[in-house]
């Protein structure tokens, strides 16, 4: 019976690290756009995501004003301040790699990796990602690499496997 639970554990993180593999080739085949695609591509994502917000906010008074009040928020601490392309670009580094932490988590978790051990491989695992990421992106015409989007890569990484290894470490605190 061991030995089922054993293969079920190696089918299962196999198939959460083709999840991973997927969105890393998803990961480098954005990173291979060039300047012009990629900046048009985040500018419609971004256009998108404002007409949607206004479409909620329209026939709400109520909803619009708090809307009015997150955006003054964000552009008061966002070091692009009113650049919403921007912002959201590097919001989208941040969830991608915050992501990426969750699926190698999950993996090292369902293989019985230490908590210590799992965060250190997380984190080593979404660092590499993140550096092979930009030089790949700095290869390309019009993109260049960015030591910050590495940071805001690893933060995203950092944050959700942090996150996870508390959680679980709490919560086996609790079960005992």
């Amino acid at each position: 019976m061991k030995i089922i639970k054993w293969i079920f554990r190696l089918v299962l993180a196999a198939a959460f690290a083709g999840v991973a593999c997927l969105g890393a080739v998803a990961l480098y085949r954005l990173s291979a756009e060039t300047g012009e695609v990629s900046g048009t591509r985040s500018q419609n994502l971004t256009e998108i995501i404002s007409e949607g917000i206004h479409k909620l906010t329209e026939n709400d008074p109520k909803a619009a004003q708090l809307a009015d009040r997150v955006k003054t928020k964000i552009e008061e601490q966002s070091p692009y301040g009113n650049d919403w392309n921007m912002t959201i670009r590097k919001l989208a580094h941040f969830s991608i790699y915050f992501f990426f932490g969750v699926i190698a988590y999950v993996i090292l978790s369902i293989l019985h990796f230490p908590f210590s051990l799992r965060w250190l491989l997380c984190l080593l695992a979404c660092g590499g990602l993140a550096l092979f990421d930009e030089l790949h992106q700095g290869q390309t015409a019009g993109r260049v690499m960015s030591g910050m989007d590495v940071l805001i890569d690893f933060a995203g990484a950092f944050c959700s496997v942090t996150f996870l290894c508390m959680n679980g470490k709490i919560s086996k605190w609790l079960r005992s």
